[in-house]
């Protein structure tokens, strides 16, 4: 592609999301204006960005103190002029040239409405960058026909959407749906994943491109190591409210676009979630003694045989899945696919290197 940078600026946005990471801030800012990167830094920390002289003619920074998340996007998307967007974390670099690949094959395809490509993770240990490569089972988009097929199949083979490449129309769509007299009817960040991915896939398919395409730092303090997952925020009563909202929403969405009745589409959703954390009971080990306990501590005795029955079936039908085995350690020559990708990693590499001054202080 000519002119590389230069269409990029016009094609997509970046949003960068971020509370008082000002280093990693800085070093992924580094990163994007460097490649004439089209930014929009939504900023929730008390003071300003450290080092926004740096970058102020380059990019478009909005500070909004104490603010959640969801009403920072919401509070930017008018500054959004290009067709596509997505979001980037501030500890995470996403390449631009596989976005431009991941764009090129969206506007040959308007059936398809996301996209994204390989992950790789890293984390600094010991002194030393660790790099980590996802499984290729995370690695297949969604393609199936109807909203329907598709949100119960990406429910069965999840994968967030959150750093996806997104029709501009849609993401925006995705934030006022939710927006009620300036407030956000969902704000538990699990439900908000939740909802967006299934907000996405309604709206149509979902591409993963071949090349590596996000470089995601493994870092303590991160949403989605702080906030209850989805068996919780599903069954806790401070989350009743939160979350019936997020099925009516779902719900709602899913038979407009399929058009069906919405009583059908409430079944298919709440259907599906429960496979879904059936699935994820199955990777996260939970089914011993000490989960039986925690279950049945406040459960009715007329229930607790169900539970019994339900888990003695659970673990005679499946083979036990850690977490860890979806991610294998990294090896340049079994997962760059291409000298391209070769060139990216090194490029981000080099920024990790330039600023590892953070991880010594």
């Amino acid at each position: 592609m000519n002119n590389l940078s230069d269409e990029s600026f016009e094609r997509f946005t970046i949003i960068i999301p971020t509370h008082d990471r000002p280093e990693r801030l800085r070093r992924l800012l580094q990163y994007y204006t460097d490649q004439k990167i089209n930014v929009i830094v939504a900023d929730s920390s008390e003071e300003k960005y450290l080092y926004l002289t740096e970058h102020e003619n380059l990019i478009k920074y909005k500070h909004f103190p104490g603010i959640h998340y969801v009403i920072r996007i919401y509070e930017i998307i008018s500054l959004i002029n290009t067709p596509y967007v997505l979001m980037c974390g501030d500890d995470d670099f996403i390449i631009p040239e596989t976005i431009n690949n991941i764009i090129d094959f969206l506007e040959l395809n308007p059936d398809y409405s996301t996209g994204q490509g390989i992950y790789n993770r890293f984390k600094y240990n010991n002194g030393r960058f660790e790099f980590f490569f996802i499984k290729k089972n995370y690695r297949e988009g969604y393609d199936q026909g109807t909203p329907s097929e598709r949100l119960v199949y990406m429910m069965n083979n999840y994968r967030s959407f959150f750093y996806s490449v997104h029709k501009t129309s849609v993401f925006l769509r995705a934030f006022t749906n939710i927006m009620r007299n300036g407030q956000a009817i969902i704000t538990n960040y699990t439900l908000w994943e939740y909802y967006y991915a299934l907000n996405q896939i309604i709206e149509g398919k979902h591409y993963v491109h071949s090349s590596l395409y996000i470089v995601r730092e493994a870092i303590k303090g991160s949403a989605g190591k702080i906030t209850d997952n989805l068996e919780v925020t599903a069954s806790k009563r401070k989350y009743l409210k939160e979350y019936k909202a997020f099925i009516s929403l779902t719900s709602e969405h899913l038979s407009q676009v399929e058009k069906i009745p919405v009583k059908t589409a409430n079944n298919i959703i709440k259907k599906s979630i429960n496979n879904h954390l059936d699935i994820e009971y199955r990777k996260s080990k939970k089914y011993g003694l000490s989960y039986f306990i925690k279950k049945t501590a406040k459960i009715k005795k007329w229930r607790i045989l169900y539970l019994i029955i339900r888990i003695f079936k659970l673990n005679k039908t499946y083979n036990t899945i850690n977490k860890n085995d979806l991610i294998v350690p990294f090896s340049e020559s079994s997962y760059l696919l291409n000298a391209q990708d070769v060139k990216n990693f090194d490029l981000i590499k080099k920024y990790l290197f330039n600023h590892e001054y953070i991880y010594k202080e």
